[in-house]
């Protein structure tokens, strides 16, 4: 199991990075993303000429620092925009947003997928086919939790 503080940066013990909310999925065993089914991070201009600089908001020194934060992620890859104002990483590894698991996941711990056959029917509704099961399997679904989900099964609500 990977230990959070075994995770290393490039200039991650400066004194100037505070732990901010923006960098845990990066330290959290660096699957944080690949979970949450972020195939894209933008990384917008640094605006210090109207004090909004959103770097240092999140907790980082500044717009370099992150950039180069990202350059060092294995499982990121700058996508070319043509534009080096907007910087644009994609991710190699991002989760679909329904599959299969033998057992359940973590942050700490990637566990191997099955894609799973879904259709979006509205933006609440999803048909997912789950056919020759031959096992338990635990479904997972990347998208924000929402206490009026409902299973059904056959037509039926579980």
């Amino acid at each position: 199991m990977l230990a959070l503080n075994d995770l290393k940066f490039p200039g991650n013990d400066s004194a100037g990075m505070r732990d901010s909310s923006f960098m845990r999925p990066f330290r959290a065993g660096i699957i944080f993303l690949d979970l949450l089914n972020v195939k894209y991070v933008i990384v917008p201009l640094e605006d210090i000429q109207n004090d909004d600089n959103v770097f240092v908001n999140y907790g980082l020194p500044d717009r370099k620092y992150l950039l180069n934060l990202l350059d060092h992620t294995k499982y990121l890859s700058r996508v070319n925009t043509g534009s080096q104002q907007i910087v644009v990483y994609e991710n190699s590894d991002y989760r679909p947003l329904v599959y299969m698991t033998s057992k359940p996941e973590s942050i700490y711990q990637l566990v191997p997928y099955e894609t799973v056959d879904f259709k979006q029917l509205s933006s609440t509704l999803y048909e997912i086919n789950l056919e020759d099961l031959n096992q338990p399997a635990f479904l997972n679904f990347s998208d924000a939790y929402n206490p009026d989900w409902t299973l059904y099964l056959n037509g039926n609500p579980l």
